[in-house]
């Protein structure tokens, strides 16, 4: 899972930066619809997709990949409705 936090970083980090791949604003969004899908208590599978959706070729989906492949415990976040006490 540590890869996976790592590669997500660094993506962040070139987004920031503008890396000049043309890539950065559908990479932001999707970033960004995977955290709501997790907060929305989706589990970890279905938030990300498949290593795939990210190619394969790029560190987050070879992060996936490893995590997929070792099958380590992935979670799911819930985040309390409105008006409900945590």
């Amino acid at each position: 899972m540590e890869c996976l936090v790592a590669a997500i970083d660094l993506r962040a980090r070139q987004i920031y930066d503008g890396d000049g791949s043309g890539s950065e604003l559908a990479d932001a969004k999707d970033l960004a619809r995977a955290l709501a899908r997790l907060l929305n208590g989706e589990s970890f599978c279905s938030a990300f997709g498949s290593p795939g959706d990210w190619g394969y070729g790029t560190p987050i989906g070879e992060a996936l990949l490893k995590v997929y492949q070792a099958g380590v415990p992935v979670f799911s976040v819930a985040m309390p409705k409105e008006g409900v006490a945590a």
